[in-house]
């Protein structure tokens, strides 16, 4: 039914460990949510019914709180997921998640050598951290997916990580969209693939990603409507990039404005432009002709009114 939510996704801490070249954030130490809003959240989910709470950054991990915020979600019963870099777990997170592992943690990689991890996140990985914190939330029987950034610095890791993966006993998903910074900022944009590279890594990896097929992502997916998306500075939004109905969170009057944005998203889905799901986010940013002009080059001939 229009409007109905499934998730909410909030955004702990804008803080990150990294500094990636393609990162949409702005890693501002004071945008980090107070607890007590991240639990007051999370009892409202549960008053809506919502069913599966996601916890995200920046590095969510990093939140000085994210113990007690996550038990909450935890005891609440709700499907909790972490999306994090592997990298930056605080020993005091450990116990909670130890007693109470998550439903599924999804671990962004940067790339398989030091040479390729260095460009991305203008730091030194050590990836042996990763692995092992990967088989540490598997000894705990949490399926851990892996997920990566083809783009320009990138791209001829790509088959490297999809091994990785396999062996490292992992679900995965390869990601091509680049999108810019919430401050307006383009820069991110010189790092996306234009669509004769994307095809490239298509042919190389055996992979298609206008369809959906298993260990892909779906460039044309879209979940407006389904999900409510928190940021640390307390906006509401359809989802992670796409600002197009956008409310600032009133706490008094937040189970209105979550159904309203749910609502509104669901709407703007029946009425976009192009079929197959295209997401609307991109055109939000960038514009109906200029998006579809991209995903064309990639081999998508099915696009409408573009």
């Amino acid at each position: 039914m229009p409007g109905m939510l499934e998730r909410m996704t909030i955004e702990l801490t804008t803080l990150c460990n990294l500094r990636c070249v393609h990162c949409y954030q702005e890693h501002n130490p004071g945008d980090t949510m107070a607890a007590d809003m991240a639990l007051k959240l999370i009892e409202i989910a549960d008053d809506l019914g919502i069913g599966e709470i996601v916890l995200t950054g920046g590095e969510p991990m990093l939140h000085p709180q994210f113990p007690a915020i996550y038990e909450e979600a935890r005891k609440r019963g709700f499907i909790v997921r972490i999306f994090t870099n592997g990298l930056a777990i605080p020993p005091r997170n450990w116990p909670i998640l130890e007693q109470m592992p998550p439903h599924e943690v999804e671990i962004t990689i940067y790339g398989t050598t030091a040479q390729v991890l260095k460009t991305v996140t203008q730091r030194n990985v050590d990836l042996s951290v990763v692995r092992d914190n990967i088989g540490r939330f598997q000894g705990l029987g949490t399926p851990v997916h892996l997920k990566y950034h083809a783009m320009t610095v990138s791209k001829d890791d790509t088959g490297p990580f999809i091994e990785m993966a396999k062996e490292l006993g992992c679900t995965w998903a390869i990601n091509v969209s680049i999108i810019p910074m919430r401050n307006g900022d383009r820069a991110p944009l010189q790092y996306r693939l234009d669509g004769d590279s994307v095809k490239e890594v298509e042919r190389a990896n055996n992979l298609d990603f206008l369809g959906k097929s298993m260990g892909e992502e779906d460039l044309r997916k879209c979940h407006l409507g389904e999900e409510i998306y928190i940021t640390a500075q307390g906006t509401l939004q359809g989802c992670v990039i796409f600002m197009g109905v956008t409310e600032r969170l009133e706490i008094g009057d937040v189970k209105r404005q979550m159904l309203q944005i749910s609502a509104a998203g669901d709407q703007i889905k029946q009425v976009r432009n192009f079929n197959k799901g295209v997401c609307p986010a991109w055109l939000h940013l960038e514009g109906t002709k200029r998006v579809g002009d991209y995903l064309r080059s990639m081999g998508a001939d099915d696009l409408q009114n573009a």
